[in-house]
């Protein structure tokens, strides 16, 4: 696995993409049932939805998180080698070179904790030896990337969805079941489990029926789909937008993070105008996003740390910076934060990331509730300068 790794130093690592996206993947193992049943490492790069995926391999029956980052990490490594710069024939795509990521993450903090180790242990670039938690958004966009994925997959090889038919669709309990009139292959044991799952279910049900979704109510619209299909369309939306200096998309795949920031930092983030944004069930998806979000603002990570590289973007055109005064409970949080950062200065030095023995010293000082300072340990970590460009 050295060599690998040793290959995978070699690539460049740029922090964005050719069309000027941030270069950020999102990973998670996916388990495909199918004959023979086998698990997948599933890369996604959330602003463009490319996915690739590597595998398969038995990964989820594994032991420890340990064993299964000895699997995981072979194919991460394989999948930024040549993975992501070839077709599906193998050859090379023309034009576009091999890179690696900026940032990766995925939503597994254990699984992430293990890769780390791992990638630590067999020489991988200090800069990609950490692994960040993805965000709700990320984790939303890797489900329905691969729902869609699974659902083609299935199709191709002329077999019916090896998940539906069985147990209710949102449940999993089986009994007497129902079909969706739609597709005619998810099944529900009741109204108000289909009704649950519909959100969800529609961006496949197309696919599985051969034919397309009718259109919902904007009402109906998750925030991602509001706001990048139908924001634009409403006047007071516009005079918002404008007034945060940010463009409405009139379609596409836009991600949520760069209007939740632009609201928050401009102290506009009222429930009001998310709504108008993200429409009136913005709170499912973005709800999540403005409490991480609204703390990394609060925090105002450093210039040169991963946290700062990732959202400078993002901020570059920001009318103001005039953030409402911070609660109660977030000045708790900062603080706790700062305190974090201040130990991992005092053990490490200023503008260095902890290798993994002091990574190991630094959580064991809080003694058996280590475990619950390893979030606020990466937020604080992320939020450093690390020598990090953006």
């Amino acid at each position: 696995m050295e060599a690998a790794a040793e290959a995978f130093n070699k690539v460049p690592r740029v922090a964005k993409t050719p069309t000027g996206l941030p270069n950020h993947w999102f990973f998670s193992v996916r388990h495909v049932p199918l004959n023979p049943p086998g698990d997948l490492v599933h890369l996604v790069h959330p602003p463009s939805r490319l996915v690739h995926v590597e595998g398969p391999r038995q990964i989820g029956s594994l032991p420890s998180p340990d064993v299964k980052a000895d699997a995981v990490v072979p194919l991460l490594l394989k999948a930024f080698i040549t993975g992501t710069s070839t077709g599906p024939d193998g050859k090379p795509l023309a034009g576009v070179k091999p890179t690696v990521p900026w940032t990766w993450g995925t939503n597994d903090v254990v699984l992430a904790k293990a890769v780390e180790d791992k990638l630590k242990s067999i020489g991988v670039r200090e800069e990609l030896c950490v692994v960040q938690t993805g965000n709700k958004e990320h984790e939303k966009i890797s489900d329905e990337c691969w729902s869609g994925f699974l659902s083609e997959l299935t199709k191709q090889a002329g077999l019916p969805n090896p998940e539906a038919g069985k147990v209710c669709g949102r449940c999993k309990t089986g009994g007497s079941l129902k079909q969706c009139a739609k597709c005619k292959k998810e099944v529900y044991c009741s109204r108000e489990c289909q009704t649950a799952d519909w959100k969800q279910h529609k961006k496949i049900c197309a696919s599985l029926a051969g034919g397309a979704v009718s259109s919902v109510s904007s009402s109906n619209l998750d925030a991602f789909a509001y706001y990048n299909n139908h924001a634009h369309k409403v006047p007071e939306a516009q005079e918002l937008a404008k007034s945060l200096n940010l463009t409405l998309p009139t379609g596409g795949n836009e991600g949520l993070i760069k209007p939740v920031r632009r609201l928050i930092i401009t102290g506009k983030d009222t429930i009001g105008n998310f709504q108008l944004l993200m429409g009136p069930q913005w709170r499912k998806i973005a709800g999540s996003m403005r409490e991480e979000q609204r703390l990394d603002v609060l925090l105002r990570p450093q210039p040169g740390s991963p946290s700062y590289a990732l959202h400078h973007q993002y901020d570059e055109d920001t009318p103001t910076w005039s953030p409402t005064p911070a609660t109660t409970a977030e000045n708790e949080k900062v603080q706790e934060i700062r305190e974090m950062q201040d130990f991992i200065v005092s053990r490490v030095g200023p503008g260095k990331q902890p290798d993994k023995d002091e990574m190991r010293g630094i959580l064991t000082a809080f003694g058996a509730n280590w475990a619950e300072k390893l979030g606020v340990y990466q937020t604080a970590l992320n939020a450093l300068d690390q020598g990090v460009h953006a």
